[in-house]
């Protein structure tokens, strides 16, 4: 048994499945990346031949495109041609998503490769009978790499995403500043949707700020703070995931392994601000595995990282250095209740490289001898931070009465 949902036997608990399509056009070829959502979990057979499907529907589609300015702004238009195309018989689709469009010179590159799908976490779990805490690294098998890992949810839940930010935004400016508590944060945007995460946090801007202009900046920081949480949690479970993959399972990884790299960020399904308390299983687990200090351990590097991140983001919004301070030293208070984080420990990272930082840190509690493998690993897990807290510096610019 693993400690997360990364291989293992084969049941229906596939929820989405990805593909990088590539078809030739007129002097040029055409690649994006095509994501399913099931309705309903399915097996690893059933997902892979509704992605082998779709695919050749898409390969079609993308055939017609004779310019590539035919290209820009229609992966929305695209993807629900491929939905409404979808063949009967195969497994029912609750959205289509198809990233990353793009026009190669060189129509001969490298052909569709597959990419990952994901397990349930509940399939996997009720499968496992509550064995959860008794999985070891003995019960770990590399072979089974790349079968089924994580994968971002469909883009239509962008307007849930904005709407649960904008009501809990709304409901903590109606408070007062002395009686402010944490509200429900928005559930994290995925690691492959940088573009989702861009609009829906711009567009959260919009929506969200009347409600808060004129709130002092720790009213505004304690509405924000579950994303923070969200995001050191995220960053806590892919160190965890690919201490897994590198260390336990000693799979070589690099920075083309797409299907692993995407594994390591968790997808959650959990209400907003509750990331954590849905991965409770896959914690205790490592909890076991690994024992409190190196787990604590973990948790605090993810959080000093995630703050840091968050104070730069707001720096580069050019919100003034006494605000945005007094925003970070709130976002972690109400972000993380039982960590003490000091401006020192945060401001550590700011003056390394994070990536390289991060890796050696991790490295180090681990005592895993080579950060090299972990720093290629961390680099998306990273990334997927800053963007998060780009979400939060606009978020917060727009509330403070700056222009969004």
């Amino acid at each position: 048994m693993g400690f997360w949902p990364f291989g293992g036997r084969e049941r229906a608990d596939v929820e989405s499945a990805s593909r990088i399509v590539t078809a030739p056009t007129r002097g040029y070829a055409v690649r994006g990346k095509l994501t399913l959502y099931f309705k309903e979990p399915q097996t690893q057979a059933s997902a892979d031949r509704a992605a082998e499907r779709c695919v050749q529907i898409a390969e079609g589609l993308l055939r017609e495109i004779v310019d590539q300015e035919q290209l820009r702004g229609r992966e929305a238009e695209l993807a629900s041609a491929i939905a409404a195309r979808a063949p009967q018989g195969v497994a029912a689709l609750r959205a289509v998503e198809l990233t990353l469009l793009r026009a190669l010179v060189d129509r001969g590159s490298s052909p569709r490769r597959s990419a990952p799908t994901l397990a349930s976490p509940l399939g996997a779990e009720a499968a496992r009978g509550g064995a959860g805490a008794r999985g070891s690294a003995s019960d770990l098998s590399p072979g089974s790499a790349g079968r089924t890992t994580g994968a971002p949810p469909a883009s239509p839940r962008a307007g849930a995403y904005g709407a649960q930010l904008s009501g809990a935004l709304l409901g903590v400016a109606q408070r007062a500043p002395s009686s402010a508590s944490p509200p429900l944060s928005v559930r994290s945007p995925p690691s492959s949707g940088a573009s989702r995460l861009r609009g829906a946090g711009a567009g959260n801007a919009r929506a969200s700020s009347p409600s808060l202009v004129g709130s002092p900046p720790a009213v505004v920081a304690t509405a924000l703070a579950p994303l923070l949480r969200d995001a050191a949690t995220r960053l806590l479970l892919g160190c965890l995931r690919a201490h897994d993959l590198i260390i336990v399972r000693r799979v070589a990884i690099d920075a083309g392994a797409i299907e692993h790299l995407v594994a390591l960020r968790p997808v959650s399904e959990a209400p907003p601000g509750e990331l954590e308390a849905s991965r409770a299983a896959e914690l205790s687990r490592w909890h076991t595995a690994l024992g409190s200090p190196v787990l604590s351990q973990l948790r605090a590097e993810s959080c000093a990282i995630s703050a840091q991140k968050a104070s730069a983001a707001l720096r580069a919004a050019q919100i003034t250095p006494g605000v945005a301070a007094e925003m970070v030293d709130a976002l972690c208070r109400t972000a993380f209740p039982g960590l003490a984080l000091s401006s020192a420990q945060i401001a550590r990272y700011a003056e390394h490289d994070l990536c390289e930082h991060a890796a050696e840190g991790v490295a180090r509690i681990l005592r895993h001898p080579n950060s090299k493998q972990l720093r290629v690993a961390l680099g998306p897990l990273l990334e997927a931070v800053e963007r998060d807290m780009e979400a939060i510096s606009r978020i917060a610019k727009t509330s403070l009465g700056g222009a969004p």
